[in-house]
């Protein structure tokens, strides 16, 4: 897929790339310039027998519905052998409780009716009209590269969506933006070299697609009653 690149003046040199997905700017500039970035020496420090655990964003619906699914979750979140993380990205189904990028607080509302307000946060790239805002990273070419590859993965065969023909308000556009929480969800798992990628959805670990994911980085990928 190719990169189309353009300047941005305020601040350092930045590039602002058209990748991973029709209509998305993934803003990112050089690391070595930037103050917000992962530090993945502190995210990867863990006591020892520590399982990490990357949450999806299917994760904290069911646990802020209160589903038997969600129970089962609250109890993986509850045990001292585990560290779960929450992304910071929010799906469509998010957007209906009011979560947007520039309302960060109800999206710790909703944490807060999952009960999972106190886990730690993992940041996706940048990503204009997505993102919350000071809850991103900037990222370099690597970086934007496992998107891409995740992506292939999981949608490469779907049918691609004009985001900007189509809006992210229509039945297109959350599906759109839900593809969008998947492909940056696993990249955080992976980024974060995370143990454990949970989910409920079954795209994840579709045979054609799971082994895929765990040599790209993605470790372990299961349903909540797989663990």
């Amino acid at each position: 897929m190719g990169i189309r690149q353009r300047r941005l003046t305020s601040g350092c040199s930045r590039r602002a790339s058209r990748a991973a997905f029709s209509g998305t700017w993934l803003l990112y500039c050089c690391p070595r310039f930037v103050a917000f970035r992962h530090d993945r020496a502190r995210l990867n420090r863990k006591p020892l027998g520590l399982m990490k655990i990357t949450l999806d964003h299917n994760c904290i619906i069911h646990l802020a519905n209160q589903t038997d699914i969600g129970a089962r979750i609250q109890e993986i979140v509850s045990r001292k052998e585990n560290e779960c993380f929450v992304v910071n990205i929010g799906a469509s189904e998010m957007r209906e409780k009011g979560v947007h990028p520039d309302h960060y607080e109800k999206f710790e509302e909703l944490l807060d009716l999952a009960r999972i307000a106190d886990l730690p946060r993992l940041n996706p790239m940048a990503i204009w009209n997505v993102t919350f805002w000071d809850k991103h990273v900037w990222a370099d070419d690597t970086m934007i590269k496992l998107a891409a590859d995740i992506e292939q993965v999981l949608f490469g065969k779907a049918q691609k969506i004009d985001i900007a023909a189509e809006g992210l308000d229509s039945p297109a556009g959350r599906k759109w933006l839900n593809r969008l929480c998947d492909v940056h969800s696993m990249w955080c798992h992976i980024y974060s070299k995370n143990d454990v990628f949970l989910t409920t959805d079954g795209n994840f670990t579709k045979e054609t697609k799971m082994p895929r994911l765990i040599v790209l980085g993605a470790g372990r990928i299961c349903h909540p009653h797989a663990l």
